[in-house]
Parts: C-alpha cells; structure tokens; sequence
C-alpha cells in the first residue's frame, strides 16, 4: 500500500542581522542636494581644474610653436633650439611629488592659485628674457615648468576634496579634456597671432590668460568644501559620508 505524501517543511525567513552581510551604501546618496549632476559649487571645481590643465598645455606647447619663428629672428642653432625644448621637462619633472604633498598640506587652492600666477609672470617675462641670449630665455622655461608641476597634483586633489567617488572618472575625463583643447588652441591660434602681431604677443596673451584664470580661481576656488563659503551644509555633509 502506498504511503500518503509527507508535507514539505515550512521555509522560514532569514533575518540579516550582521551589517558585514548587507550590501555596501550607494556611492551617490539618492536624494543628493543641489549641485549634484552638473550644476553648483562642487562641479564648479572641477571645471576649474579642467581650465587649469587648458592653461597650462597653451603655455608649454606654445614655445614650440614659436620656435620656426624665434629660430629665425633670434638665430637659434640647433644645439640652442634643443636646450630650450628641454627646460620645460627638467623643471615639471623635479615638482610633481612635491607638489602633491604640498596640497595635501595646505590645501591645493593656493598651490593652484601660486602655479598659474607664476606662469603668467613667465609668459610676461619672456620676451624681454630673449634678449639676454638663449640661456637665459631658457631659465623661463625652468621656471615655468617647475609651477606648472605643482599645478597638476594640486588638482587632483582638489577633485578629490570636492567630488564623489563616482564622479572622479567624470573629473578626470573634463580634465583630459582641457589638456587636449590647450594643446589644440596652441597649435591653431597662436601662429595666427604671431604672424599678424608678432611672436611677442604671443607670450603676453597666454600671459593675460592667466591671470584672467588666476582671477576666477581666487573668485571661485577652494581646497574644500569646508574651507568654502558656498558649499551648502548638506553638500558637505554628503561628501564626508561618502569619503
């Protein structure tokens, strides 16, 4: 004779009581306040940055482009042609690591603010610095590429202080951005501009550039949202939450 079915057992419920077992927050809070996707004080800076990497690409590239021009007007040899091409690179080599650290120590709003004050300082005094020889021309070059090392991590930092996680990737692409538009305005506009006003304007108009940026980042920049009168408290709070 066949045995009656047996009923299956009832299945009770888990509750999660370990947090270790819940799944992680989200990165971006649901209800983020005002500011967030694109808009506001935080994404503000992270345009700024953008511009700043556009300054700094216009004002490297721009010696190589002038450099038909000056070769002829200055007689450059091809030894005195390789020196200057070389002294961007010996200084933004020698700041990088101490640039990081020094935004990590004060904050990179004034690291940022000192780089592009001093590469409008060097755009103004080159022309006068090709008088005194190639060697001397040269030093600029140093000089500006020892700003402009502290420039970049000083950056990064400030994106790191003001934007979320998931927003860094967006940071770091509006950033590539900039580099590649400065490097594009360079190589399309300032011989245009040499050869109607002279390879002297040139360095005074990036000059001007960059105090024109200099002047917004003081308006608008800031290390972090806790040292900036235009963060809202829910911005903050949101950020330092998220780490």
């Amino acid at each position: 004779m066949a045995e009656p079915p047996r009923p299956e057992p009832a299945l009770i419920p888990l509750e999660v009581t370990d947090d270790t077992c819940a799944p992680e927050a989200p990165v971006t809070p649901k209800n983020p306040p005002a500011g967030h996707h694109g808009t506001g004080v935080r994404t503000t800076q992270a345009y700024l940055v953008a511009c700043s990497r556009l300054m700094c690409y216009l004002t490297r590239a721009q010696l190589g482009v002038l450099l038909p021009v000056l070769t002829e007007e200055l007689q450059l040899t091809a030894g005195e042609q390789g020196y200057l091409m070389s002294r961007y690179a010996n200084g933004y080599l020698a700041t990088q690591i101490i640039g990081g650290i020094l935004a990590d120590q004060v904050g990179g709003y004034p690291v940022m603010g000192f780089a592009i004050l001093a590469s409008s300082l060097c755009c103004a005094l080159a022309p006068w610095m090709a008088t005194l020889g190639s060697g001397a021309f040269g030093q600029v070059f140093v000089v500006l590429g020892l700003v402009q090392g502290m420039a970049f991590p000083a950056g990064s930092v400030v994106c790191t202080q003001w934007l979320l996680p998931s927003e860094r990737s967006w940071a770091s692409s509006i950033s590539a951005i900039g580099s590649a538009t400065g490097s594009l305005m360079a190589n399309a506009l300032l011989p245009l501009l040499a050869a109607w006003l002279g390879w002297h304007a040139v360095f005074y108009t990036t000059s001007g550039l960059c105090l024109l940026y200099a002047l917004a980042w003081a308006w608008l920049g800031a290390s972090t949202p806790q040292s900036s009168t235009r963060a809202s408290k829910e911005e903050v709070a949101m950020l330092k939450d998220a780490g």
